[in-house]
């Protein structure tokens, strides 16, 4: 018999730390305004489509604006880049 196992794919996630959120701001206001002013909801089907129309921008944008990390088993999630540099000041 054949125990080998392959190892799962490393799992890709957003890296909201490094986003520049003043052009992700600015491309939100922007889309919003193709997006249809509010109005009240007439059925399940009609909000259900403003639902999807609003996530589908929000999904869009995090595409977009989010750069993608691919951590490593062995990194530390705690440490940040503001950390590196005071690590670097300390160590001159």
């Amino acid at each position: 018999m054949d125990f080998a196992t392959t190892p799962p794919a490393p799992e890709v996630r957003y890296n909201f730390r490094k986003v520049d959120w003043t052009a992700l701001r600015d491309d939100l206001a922007e889309r919003l305004l193709d997006i249809e002013p509010p109005q009240a909801l007439r059925d399940i089907d009609h909000m259900t489509s403003k639902l999807q129309a609003i996530t589908d921008l929000i999904t869009s944008l995090v595409e977009k604006h989010v750069p993608k990390v691919r951590p490593s088993p062995h990194a530390r999630r705690w440490w940040t880049d503001d950390l590196a540099n005071k690590r670097k000041e300390v160590n001159r």
